[in-house]
């Protein structure tokens, strides 16, 4: 029973590990969103200003600014899709910690119970014997 106690502990650290981890997956793929929002509505807004510049040099500045703005773009999605992928992976593994957490936690309260039964049909006989001795013979 004390293995089973310390095993279930065990487990209960490792769920709590798990979630942390998958506190933080959730934030990094929050925060790479919204990196991902804040380039793309730059790269928008450069796209719809080049069309009122008239200057030639604000022109080419503005041009510029959209071909490093799109690489950016680029490696901030790839990126967002290896977070949602580490992101699942870690949900996957949280899950599978999760239920088996909750197995042992489920066998746990089967060993108590079968403890308590253990020990009410001990005192059950216990009681039965003596009530055998302490009847009178007929």
């Amino acid at each position: 029973m004390r293995q089973l106690i310390k095993l279930k502990q065990q487990e209960e650290k490792k769920l709590t590990q798990l979630g942390q981890q998958r506190h933080e997956a959730a934030n990094r793929v929050a925060q790479n969103k919204q990196q991902s929002a804040l380039l793309r509505d730059m790269l928008c807004q450069y796209q719809q200003s080049a069309n009122s510049q008239l200057h030639p040099l604000l022109l080419q500045n503005n041009t510029q600014l959209q071909q490093s703005l799109r690489p950016m773009v680029q490696q901030v999605s790839k990126k967002q899709w290896l977070l949602e992928q580490e992101q699942q992976r870690i949900d996957d593994l949280w899950r599978q910690q999760l239920q088996r957490q909750q197995r042992l936690q489920w066998l746990h309260q089967q060993r108590l119970q079968q403890q308590r039964q253990m020990l009410n049909n001990l005192e059950q006989q216990q009681l039965d014997d003596l009530a055998q001795r302490v009847k009178p013979a007929d």
